[in-house]
C-alpha cells in the first residue's frame, strides 16, 4: 500500500514540477519563444524568397549583393562584405557563382591593385527591371495582416533589436 502512496506522491511532485517549470519558462520555451516564432518566420520567408529566386539560379544571398550593387555598383568586396554581415569567404564563394552566372565582374580597382572592385553586367543591371518588384510583392503578401503602422513599427522594433545585439556581440560570428 505505502508504494502505491509513495508512487503517486511522486507522480504529483513531478507533474507539479513540469507545471512549475512549463510557467517559469513559458516565453522562452520553443515552440512558443519569440526567437523561435522569429526563425520559423524567417524560414518559411526565406523559402518563398528561393522558390522566387529559382529561375535566376540565385538564392537570397545573392540577392542581398545585387541590392547593394544596385544602389553602389564598383564597391570594394570589403564593403559588401560589411554591408551583408557575412564573412569574407561567404562572400568570395558568392561572388565566384554569381560571375559564373554572369551577373557581375570583378576587377582590380586602378588606384590600389589590391583591392578588387565589384560590377554589376547588363545581365546583373537587368535583374533591377523584375527582382525587386517580385520581392516587394512577396513581401507585401507575407505582412498583409498588418497595418502599414504595424509594418513601420516592427520595421523599428527589427531595427532596434538587431542594432542592440550586434553592440552586444550575439552577431559577431557575422561581423568579422
Amino acid at each position: 500500500m505505502k508504494t502505491k502512496t509513495a508512487k503517486k506522491k511522486a507522480d504529483s511532485k513531478r507533474l507539479s514540477d513540469v507545471r512549475s517549470f512549463g510557467e517559469r519558462y513559458a516565453d522562452v520555451l520553443a515552440p512558443n519563444s519569440i526567437a523561435y516564432r522569429m526563425k520559423l518566420l524567417s524560414q518559411l520567408l526565406e523559402r518563398r524568397f528561393q522558390q522566387m529566386l529559382e529561375p535566376f539560379h540565385l538564392t537570397p544571398l545573392h540577392w542581398a549583393a545585387l541590392c547593394c550593387l544596385w544602389q553602389s555598383d564598383g564597391m570594394p568586396t570589403t564593403e559588401l562584405g560589411k554591408r551583408l554581415g557575412q564573412l569574407r569567404g561567404t562572400v568570395v564563394v558568392v561572388l565566384e557563382i554569381m560571375e559564373k552566372a554572369g551577373y557581375i565582374t570583378r576587377r582590380p580597382d586602378k588606384k590600389d591593385q589590391r583591392i578588387s572592385r565589384i560590377w554589376l553586367t547588363d545581365r546583373g543591371e537587368a535583374l533591377k527591371a523584375s527582382l525587386p518588384r517580385m520581392a516587394q510583392e512577396l513581401q507585401n503578401d507575407a505582412l498583409r495582416v498588418l497595418s502599414v503602422r504595424e509594418v513601420k513599427v516592427l520595421s523599428g522594433q527589427l531595427d532596434r533589436l538587431l542594432e542592440r545585439n550586434i553592440k552586444s556581440g550575439l552577431g559577431s560570428s557575422t561581423s568579422r
